[in-house]
């Protein structure tokens, strides 16, 4: 029970941080959505993957939302000096081809206990021309952890941070003015699965559903401006 208190705080404190260094690259709108386990099968977090930048939006949300999941993360980052060491005290779980099935093992405990999974499920940074309607291909791990145990998914779709950190660049673009740094937009919408449920159907669904918030997410200020005062396009406010 200790350490499980101590690796919460720890990670509420990397949140904290993340938040920080995000706002210091970009301007951020962020989404509120139900991440509530209301049926004991815990929760899978899944998100588009665009940029190195990727995990401080997904730490920001998780701090404004108050989850601490397990996140999957490729596992050659584990293995670099003081990451790694950073990484196992979030209880981050390594992914790779050579750990799949440790990672899928330790997935599925952590959502048998009622916990939380965060992963990227296209398991890459994908270029512009292997994204279909801004996705990439998605690998079938999620849908197999949410027809398991009926566990539902709650989609987020992330654009601009291709901006802030382009894929292939070897650090960030930093700008000091903030009214010239980009905006990362998020959306977000959460879907349940059914246990037992058709492993196609389920993929084909959240496909449909992260193109959704993807899309919603690129969504240009002035589409969002033309809803009513105090609501964006993708119900998102300033965070």
């Amino acid at each position: 029970m200790r350490r499980v208190v101590m690796r919460t705080g720890f990670f509420r404190l990397c949140c904290l941080l993340a938040s920080v260094l995000l706002r210091l690259l970009a301007n951020v709108e962020l989404p509120d959505v139900d991440v509530r386990n209301r049926r004991g099968r815990g929760v899978l977090i899944v998100a588009n993957h665009r940029s190195v930048v990727d995990i401080l939006v997904g730490l920001t949300l998780f701090g404004r939302w108050r989850v601490t999941p397990r996140m999957l993360v490729k596992a050659g980052y584990f293995a670099v000096p003081g990451v790694g060491l950073l990484l196992k005290s979030m209880g981050a779980i390594p992914a790779s081809r050579d750990t799949a099935r440790e990672a899928m093992r330790a997935a599925s405990r952590t959502l048998a206990e009622g916990g939380s999974v965060a992963l990227a499920p296209e398991g890459r940074i994908p270029s512009a021309t292997d994204r279909t309607e801004g996705v990439g291909e998605l690998r079938t791990g999620v849908g197999r952890l949410a027809s398991e145990f009926g566990t539902p998914i709650v989609a987020i779709g992330i654009a601009n941070t291709d901006e802030v950190w382009p894929l292939g660049v070897r650090r960030p673009r930093v700008r000091v003015r903030r009214a010239s740094r980009p905006t990362v937009r998020v959306a977000a919408a959460r879907f349940d699965v059914d246990a037992g449920a058709d492993l196609a159907l389920v993929m084909t669904r959240l496909r449909a559903v992260l193109s959704q918030v993807v899309h919603r997410a690129e969504t240009p200020p002035a589409a969002a401006d033309r809803q009513p005062a105090g609501q964006r396009a993708d119900g998102s406010r300033h965070g």
